[in-house]
């Protein structure tokens, strides 16, 4: 009989990328601004290592942490090492435990009002102030010294301040945003339909767009189907 040995250590462990495909209304990840019916899954687990005269292999005992990610955040974690603090990701799994669903977020939409109505308050609050001062002067409440014309100076300076950059800089700040939403959408977007040709078989596809000029298929990532009606987020 053949023997075969196998040995625990502390440092032995295996990494496991997965692909998630859940039913419902999808599932919220941290970070990502749309829920998802379909992300990568990245798990780690202490293995034990199993050894014969034919082959050596690392097979996984205990989970120890597992996070999900949207197909934007991993393609971010893979492409761009060394950068920033990370991509971020959604912790699921920390020692076992199963860590609690991701909160929701304020739409993008409703942040960017929220944004543009606080900075409106601001300049109505500058012009209210400069107003004020004018009143003043033409009611003779106070007197035009050249203190109180430097005032109201500041004053319009301020507000020209804000007009000119701060609010050239809101608009970018949401632009950028925008922009970086439309982006990730393309990835997740762009992935959905590269494993969805790849479920199906380049056959089928050739059969359900014949326009479409396929010479090889994509290989897909591991499938981790779960329950479509515990959907999340």
């Amino acid at each position: 009989m053949e023997k075969e040995v196998i040995t625990e250590h502390p440092s032995f462990g295996v990494v496991r990328v997965s692909r998630v495909n859940r039913g419902g209304t999808g599932t919220k990840l941290f970070m990502s601004d749309v829920k998802h019916r379909s992300f990568i899954a990245l798990s780690i687990s202490s293995a034990r290592h199993r050894r014969n005269s034919r082959y050596d292999s690392a097979f996984g005992h205990k989970r120890l942490a597992e996070v999900w990610m949207s197909e934007a955040q991993f393609a971010q974690m893979i492409t761009t090492p060394n950068s920033g603090e990370g991509a971020p990701c959604t912790l699921r799994y920390i020692d076992g435990e199963r860590c609690p669903d991701t909160p929701a977020t304020t739409p993008l939409s409703e942040q960017f009002k929220a944004d543009t109505d606080s900075h409106i308050q601001g300049l109505t609050h500058i012009v209210s102030e400069a107003r004020d001062m004018v009143d003043e002067l033409i009611g003779g409440v106070t007197k035009p010294t050249k203190a109180n014309m430097k005032t109201q100076a500041e004053t319009l300076d301020h507000l020209k301040l804000e007009l000119t950059s701060n609010l050239r800089y809101l608009d970018t700040c949401m632009r950028e945003r925008v922009e970086e939403l439309l982006s990730s959408a393309k990835t997740e977007f762009d992935a959905w339909v590269d494993h969805s040709l790849a479920a199906r078989g380049l056959e089928d596809a050739r059969q359900l767009s014949p326009t479409m000029m396929l010479t090889e298929e994509t290989p897909a990532l591991p499938a981790k189907v779960e329950d479509g009606n515990n959907s999340e987020g």
